[in-house]
């Protein structure tokens, strides 16, 4: 199965992808962790398998 990643999921990978500056890029993985644990979908899966 294969999990869709949000708007926003894929706007923070593109800018992670494309920044060089190693603070802005920590900015960013940080919150794109934080977009992937509130994804409703890998929460459910969470459940499932833990």
């Amino acid at each position: 199965m294969m999990i869709q990643p949000t708007e926003r999921e894929m706007e923070l990978r593109e800018l992670l992808d494309k920044e060089k500056d190693p603070e802005k890029r920590k900015k960013y993985d940080e919150e794109l962790t934080k977009e992937v644990r509130n994804n409703p979908t890998w929460q459910r899966l969470k459940k499932i398998f833990d």
